[in-house]
């Protein structure tokens, strides 16, 4: 059999080791700049009613709170690749709204929650908006706040399970919710979390998931359970209150680590809980690394504050 000449076909794509982007953007600098001209940090909008805290500041660090109530100078500014982040969750807050206002009519969207206690001056502890009410008429009859939250792939993935055990949403997540389904007298909590990247096609059928569940999942928590968590919050909001406009900073503490621990290194995230001057345990968390705060805080513990 004769050998064809392919000598005339086009080249095969050109082998690439090493190719990286432009140096100096035209495009993606300008859009940036033109962006940020648009966009409003959700912590730049007005709270939901006047008040001193936000329910979506629920879970975060005693300290702080304490800071953001004092009007402490931010020393750790967020930069556009957090605002990147923050803008993506917005868009599928609103796109998911207004899919359900056509879905389920009449159900309430950025419901708003006041918190009945307030501070001395008589201005609210705290308030909140909620992202969706819906009463099923045709299920149970029953109000349901839904909270919708967006994850990365990877922090997803440890929610749903498919990185060793189940860990659930985010405790911020699950006490943010549980605020403002309480304070709307709602009947079941519902956190729906969506995630920003789909979990592998091959991995999802191995695991024997549903093209849905590879993006997104639910978790359901009744009244009994989502009430105790928002009434120790918003006692934990008026401690935190009344302590910081009678005394001062509260302690740095967060709700989601063990009981007694407190930061005891801020710039590492480091804490410990001790008793009678011996430690019990110690870990270090995250979240001291996203606060803007930060290096206040550490120079504030490197002086005994």
């Amino acid at each position: 059999m004769p050998i064809k000449d392919l000598s005339d076909l086009p080249a095969g794509f050109p082998e690439r080791k090493h190719f990286p982007p432009v140096a100096q953007p035209i495009f993606a600098q300008a859009l940036l700049e033109a962006w940020g001209q648009v966009y409003v940090p959700e912590d730049d909008k007005p709270h939901a009613a006047p008040s001193r805290i936000r329910h979506s500041d629920a879970g975060r660090c005693a300290r702080f709170l304490g800071y953001r109530l004092t009007d402490a100078e931010v020393s750790n500014p967020l930069t556009v690749a957090d605002y990147y982040r923050f803008w993506i969750g917005q868009l599928v807050h609103t796109e998911m709204q207004e899919i359900a206002a056509k879905k389920w009519p009449g159900c309430e969207i950025e419901f708003i929650t006041v918190n009945p206690v307030t501070d001395a001056h008589g201005l609210a502890i705290s308030s909140g908006h909620g992202d969706l009410l819906i009463v099923l008429k045709d299920r149970d009859g029953r109000r349901y706040a839904l909270e919708i939250k967006t994850l990365n792939g990877f922090g997803f993935q440890k929610a749903i399970g498919f990185r060793g055990d189940a860990e659930g949403p985010r405790s911020s997540a699950l006490i943010q919710g549980a605020l403002n389904a309480h304070l709307h007298d709602a009947d079941v909590l519902v956190l729906l979390v969506l995630s920003i990247d789909c979990i592998a096609a091959g991995q999802a059928t191995k695991a024997g998931f549903a093209p849905w569940q590879r993006f997104m999942a639910e978790w359901h928590y009744e009244r009994n359970q989502f009430q105790p968590i928002a009434e120790q919050e918003l006692a934990r909001f008026e401690a935190i209150v009344t302590k910081t406009d009678t005394i001062g900073l509260p302690a740095r503490s967060i709700p989601s680590l063990p009981a007694g621990a407190l930061i005891t290194n801020p710039a590492k995230g480091r804490w410990t809980v001790e008793q009678d001057g011996r430690i019990f345990s110690n870990g270090s968390t995250w979240e001291c690394d996203y606060c803007p705060f930060q290096l206040s805080c550490t120079e504030d513990a490197d002086n005994g504050v």
